[in-house]
């Protein structure tokens, strides 16, 4: 049916001012989409107003920016429930833009308010007006300074004025920051907390914990190194099964990443590649599965692309919990997210069917507009093409989708020759189903692009590039030899699907 709507396309004089609107067919339950989006956005801001506890101690954003979040994301939704199409998707994401490179730069300088501390008391007075705001670096890093403030010359430390600090009720409140967030720190990190721990004479408790993640620090960096070197699926069950306690954020990421790759990437000659299926029942897999669930709220956007990466290519889908707790997640990171991260947590999420929240998209967009000129061939089709998955589902189109076109589209064109064909072929596609406004050249580089291996190029891409031709294209584009190449070779394969020559025969007659 594909091939016989691009024929009749192609056969007709102004048919090529068809946009994708006329064309697309959206099923009646994405219907509500916007409307669903918006009201889940405004529940989750509404929610942020009330502090999430991390054992005792309140740790949201401020209360004034969760109400602020809350009244905007509210009246959002009820546009959307009112029926107001687009201006009320472009207000979703708009409601969020710039919030993670704000939250960012709040962090930021919270610590340099902490590094110009000269004394203990300066670095409470931080802590009482901001500790809700304090990121895992924020937290250590006021430890620390307070440790070092307290401590001589001589390395001892003033034992009297020390009881004071540690009694004061803002201390506590940084110590349950640290033992919250001690999973977001590199070994430098740890090993302030370890000191200051050491220095101050915290419980004994506090003492072993942060003396233990140091020495698992360790393990676990050795074990970085034999996961990412392992050459058969059996190599990372086996470090599972023996070395579960050692594993983390990190390791587990590696370690489904590895498994992914190896799944699913021609094997060497003569290994057969592992089945899929008997991997996802083995009891260590499902192990590691666990382990990836309890710590992806603590993963750095690197880890995160690379756990969605692996869920996706596995085919296997998650938990909405774990895939919600990624992409929650992948919001805070995304301020410092290089492109290929970017569009690889995208393009894992729109295989995996997820629908995302406008505050995702906002950050992506911003992190985007960003880095816009970084970004690779690759980058830009696998991110382009997650977010025409969307906005072909949704009404409208993707919240969003308007301003990222507008920072890639200049980067596709600029590079266009450097994309191969099975790229242009999803480049043309993305572009066509968003809409976006090419100059004819593009569009005919693009598709001279793709037919240079018609062969090549499968049965969905093939098709996919010729109804983007019929969408974005002209009659001098139709005429053209490149259209001509692509045509001939799906009439080709369409009359060997039908074992005769009749349907070739159509299908040249059309053309």
């Amino acid at each position: 049916p594909a091939l016989l709507l691009i024929m009749a396309t192609t056969t007709r004089a102004g048919a090529f001012a068809w946009s994708p609107r006329d064309i697309r067919r959206v099923a009646p339950r994405h219907a509500a989409l916007s409307t669903r989006r918006a009201r889940d956005d405004a529940l989750a801001a509404a929610t942020s107003v009330v502090p999430r506890l991390r054992g005792n101690r309140p740790l949201a954003t401020s209360r004034a920016d969760g109400r602020e979040r809350a009244a905007v994301t509210v009246r959002v939704a009820a546009n959307a429930i009112a029926g107001g199409e687009k201006g009320s998707r472009e207000d979703e994401t708009s409601v969020f833009r710039g919030r993670a490179r704000a939250a960012k730069n709040a962090q930021r300088a919270i610590q340099e308010r902490i590094l110009s501390c000269e004394d203990a008391n300066a670095v409470l007075a931080v802590a009482g007006e901001s500790a809700r705001d304090f990121s895992a670096i924020n937290a250590v890093t006021a430890l620390y300074r307070i440790a070092r403030a307290l401590t001589s010359r001589a390395g001892r430390v003033r034992r009297k004025e020390a009881a004071f600090v540690i009694a004061d009720a803002r201390f506590a409140e940084i110590v349950s920051a640290v033992e919250a967030t001690h999973g977001a720190l590199d070994r430098g990190g740890l090993e302030n907390r370890k000191w200051a721990y050491h220095k101050l004479q915290l419980s004994s408790e506090l003492r072993a914990a942060a003396a233990m993640s140091v020495r698992a620090l360790d393990r676990a960096k050795d074990l970085q190194g034999d996961l990412m070197d392992a050459s058969d699926v059996e190599d990372v069950l086996l470090a599972v099964e023996e070395l579960g306690d050692v594993f983390n954020k990190v390791n587990c990421s590696t370690a489904l990443h590895r498994v992914a790759r190896l799944c699913t990437t021609p094997a060497a000659a003569g290994s057969p590649r592992p089945d899929v299926a008997a991997v996802a029942h083995d009891e260590r897999f499902r192990a590691l599965l666990a382990m990836v669930e309890r710590s992806a709220h603590e993963m750095e956007i690197v880890s995160i692309s690379n756990t969605l990466w692996a869920f996706a290519r596995l085919r296997l889908r998650p938990s909405d919990a774990t895939v919600s707790t990624l992409a929650s997640r992948a919001v805070d990171q995304c301020a410092d997210a290089e492109p290929r991260h970017l569009s690889t947590v995208m393009w894992a999420l729109a295989v995996l069917g997820h629908e995302p929240r406008s505050r995702l998209l906002a950050a992506v967009g911003d992190r985007a507009g960003e880095v816009a000129a970084s970004f690779r061939p690759p980058d830009v089709v696998n991110l382009l093409w997650a977010y025409a998955r969307w906005h072909r589902g949704c009404v409208g189109g993707c919240p969003g989708s308007e301003g990222l076109v507008a920072s890639l589209a200049p980067v596709a064109v600029k590079r266009a020759l450097e994309y191969t064909p099975y790229q242009c072929a999803n480049l043309a596609w993305s572009l066509a189903m968003l809409d976006a406004t090419l100059p004819p050249r593009v569009v005919r580089v693009i598709i001279d692009r793709a037919a240079s291996d018609a062969e090549g190029l499968d049965d969905v891409a093939l098709t996919r590039t010729l109804w983007a031709v019929g969408v974005k294209g002209n009659a001098a584009d139709a005429n053209g030899g490149a259209f001509q190449t692509l045509l001939a070779e799906a009439a080709r394969r369409a009359a060997d699907q039908t074992g005769t020559g009749t349907g070739g025969a159509a299908a040249a007659a059309a053309a």
